[in-house]
């Protein structure tokens, strides 16, 4: 019996021994990315439980890609025409933080950022389109605008004086949302410069 269990032992330890073995010769491909997307899933944490209630509930909601949208122009399209591909998009109403706008839209028009704004889509929604064009003029942003009018794409955070970034793919599933604050600038730029390396993958 004694011999029985030290076999045991001696088989549990080998096994052990060469997992141990197999994990320290496993490359860890790009370990800088890691602790990157290890960080940017540390801000959004604390962004939503320091600032917005409920924001998980938004994660991974899929949206109607058929809404027609219109720039400033007057010009219409459909949702999915503008996203042939995942790519960035700011949510925001003219009522929202006014600081916090200023404050993303400086951050996204950095110079390291110029990858990103290819893959960034504005969304605002106004009560006319003549409202829309009026208040266009007067924002400075680095990326073309795209009204939606009045009806909202059906997060539980919108409309709450807070602009919203989050991804949205091709099929319309809307994930990795982000509320800027004009007080967190470092960690904007942590989760601007990680969603550039995924889009542009």
């Amino acid at each position: 019996m004694a011999n029985l269990n030290i076999s045991r032992v001696i088989s549990v330890f080998a096994v052990i021994t060469a997992l141990w073995a197999l994990f320290l010769r496993t490359p860890v491909a790009n370990p800088a990315k890691h602790q990157q997307f290890n960080r940017l899933d540390a801000i959004r944490l604390d962004n939503y439980k320091t600032y917005v209630k409920d924001a998980w509930s938004d994660d991974g909601k899929k949206i109607n890609m058929g809404r027609i949208i219109y720039d400033d122009q007057d010009n219409s399209y459909r949702l999915r025409q503008l996203v042939p591909k995942p790519k960035l998009i700011l949510r925001y109403s003219f009522a929202d933080c006014e600081m916090c706008i200023d404050t993303l839209m400086t951050h996204l028009g950095k110079a390291e950022f110029k990858g990103l704004r290819e893959n960034t889509l504005i969304l605002n929604d106004s009560f006319s389109k003549r409202d829309f064009a009026i208040k266009i003029k007067h924002t400075k942003s680095p990326v073309k605008i795209f009204n939606i009018g009045s009806e909202p794409l059906g997060f539980l955070n919108e409309n709450k004086n807070q602009p919203i970034l989050f991804t949205l793919n091709p099929e319309g599933v809307a994930t990795r949302f982000y509320f800027p604050m004009k007080e967190l600038g470092n960690d904007l730029d942590v989760y601007l410069s990680t969603i550039q390396d995924v889009l542009n993958k």
